[in-house]
């Protein structure tokens, strides 16, 4: 919400970013885990060229008359904005 009052987030919006301040806030446990890719990193090697196929193409050069409904329900809560989560198995860390 802060957004549309023009105020920048505390976590940077580029995603190349995300890794190093992850980093910079982990234990040396989780550190090592996570960032060695839990052994040879062939996974994140496959992820990464399996997503190079696809592109986001976002739409805001389309005019339109004030900002979009991005509300939801979930689970008969209504929310102000769309949220995702997913069973990853390193949530906790």
């Amino acid at each position: 919400m802060k957004g549309l009052h023009y105020e920048r987030p505390q976590i940077s919006l580029k995603s190349t970013e995300w890794q190093p301040q992850a980093e910079a806030r982990m234990s040396a446990e989780s550190k090592g885990y996570l960032v060695g890719n839990s052994g040879t990193g062939e996974t994140t090697d496959k992820n990464l060229r399996a997503f190079r196929q696809w592109s986001i193409v976002p739409r805001r050069l389309i005019k339109v008359d004030g900002l979009p409904d991005l509300s939801t329900r979930v689970l008969g809560t209504e929310m102000q904005y769309p949220m995702a989560l997913a069973p990853v198995g390193v949530q906790r860390e």
